[in-house]
């Protein structure tokens, strides 16, 4: 195709350009081999936190109706203590689709919300809230 090699000459330009481009490190490279490590070999807490250190984690469950007659729920990473103000950063994570606040790269993320005293929300597209 005489337009795909412009294509992708000007996409490896792009990328080249951007300091903060992705890229694989050499012992995990390609897509299929890094989600297999992610379910299999990364973490739930974060590396300088031991297990059973840590309160467990607790979502509070919000229910956000639409106008349409359907509902988005958001789970809220409860604090371990009533906060004198607002958090300094709010992250908020959407899950892939077979994804949950259970996922280990969502309790992974709780967890360092939490460390860092951030307020933390999973918004569940509609039907993958259960």
């Amino acid at each position: 195709m005489p337009g795909a090699s412009a294509r992708s000459a000007t996409a490896d330009a792009r990328t080249d350009a951007w300091p903060g481009a992705y890229r694989s490190p050499p012992w995990l490279p390609g897509g299929n081999l890094q989600t297999i490590w992610a379910a299999t070999g990364s973490r739930r807490l974060p590396p300088d936190q031991p297990p059973g250190t840590t309160a467990p984690l607790r979502f509070a469950r919000e229910r956000w109706d639409t106008p349409d007659g359907d509902f988005i729920h958001v789970d809220h990473l409860e604090p371990l203590a009533p906060a004198a103000g607002p958090p300094p950063r709010h992250l908020v994570l959407f899950h892939g689709l077979e994804g949950s606040t259970q996922s280990h790269y969502a309790q992974a993320f709780a967890a360092v919300a939490r460390q860092r005293g951030w307020a933390y929300s999973v918004p569940h597209f509609r039907g993958c809230s259960g």
